[in-house]
């Protein structure tokens, strides 16, 4: 499971349109387990991230992973206190929920991939919310009772004699995760960081017979998002460094540290985009 969600680009500077959209959503979850691992892989080395993974599987989790993780004051060599502030802005415990404002919509009958059909009991469950916590409510009607539905896997059954009727809406909701819990600003990581500049980098072209192609929306005119891919990609530069800071620190506690920060991580302009 990522380290994060896409409650993160709910809103913000990382804010990405569309994320009550079932694809939009879908293409988001799948670039969060591509990338996520690969940035951690680049950040730590193999084998730290390796063990920076099964570490949060263990119960208790070692401190110096919820450091890494979450963040911590520690002090530098020369006596100078500085603050880490982790690779994640929410604690370890809420990591992985998905977040209310990323409402899904299904229509009975319209014949979507998670839309139910008309006289029957059950639907499948949009992939994004399989073993997750959310409600589903009916639109006119308001959320349903525990007692009304139930769950298995990636099925969802209403209570008999209840069923799905032609043209009916439902919504899936989720715990309301898209701010901070401890401080009300949007969350923030330099994870989300990564994997926006990748997805604006995506969705700003695709591929043809004939090569790359700009992408064109209907009904809108069309921005450079080159401005917000480079402050996105260098706010992230700038926490990399804040965090090798931090490990050199810490060389006792993380010894398989592989440093990659002169090589790879610089800061961009729109030229290099």
């Amino acid at each position: 499971m990522p380290l994060i969600d896409r409650s993160y680009f709910a809103g913000g500077e990382l804010n990405l349109p569309g994320l009550n959209r079932i694809e939009i959503q879908e293409n988001i979850d799948l670039l969060l387990l591509k990338r996520e691992p690969e940035l951690l892989t680049y950040l730590f080395g193999v084998k730290m991230y390796d063990d920076f993974i099964q570490g949060l599987g263990e119960d208790p989790i070692a401190q110096k992973w919820t450091d890494l993780l979450q963040g911590v004051t520690y002090e530098e060599s020369a006596g100078k206190f500085k603050k880490w502030r982790g690779l994640v802005s929410v604690p370890y415990s809420t990591i992985g929920i998905v977040d209310a404002t990323n409402t899904i919509s299904i229509i009975v009958g319209r014949g979507g991939t998670y839309d139910p059909v008309p006289g029957s009991g059950s639907t499948i469950i949009p992939a994004s919310l399989v073993g997750k916590e959310f409600t589903f409510e009916q639109r006119a009607f308001g959320q349903l009772l525990p007692s009304e539905y139930s769950v298995a896997g990636n099925v969802l059954t209403l209570t008999a004699p209840h069923e799905f009727s032609v043209d009916d809406v439902y919504f899936y909701k989720g715990a309301t995760l898209a701010m901070n819990q401890a401080t009300g600003d949007s969350k923030e990581s330099l994870i989300a960081n990564y994997v926006y500049y990748w997805y604006m980098r995506k969705e700003a072209s695709q591929t043809t017979t004939i090569g790359e192609v700009a992408t064109k929306a209907e009904n809108a005119t069309r921005t450079n998002p080159g401005a917000k891919m480079a402050r996105a990609w260098n706010q992230m530069v700038e926490w990399v460094h804040e965090l090798y800071c931090f490990l050199e620190t810490r060389r006792s506690d993380y010894p398989y540290l592989v440093r990659e920060y002169d090589r790879k991580w610089r800061p961009i302009n729109t030229g290099n985009l």
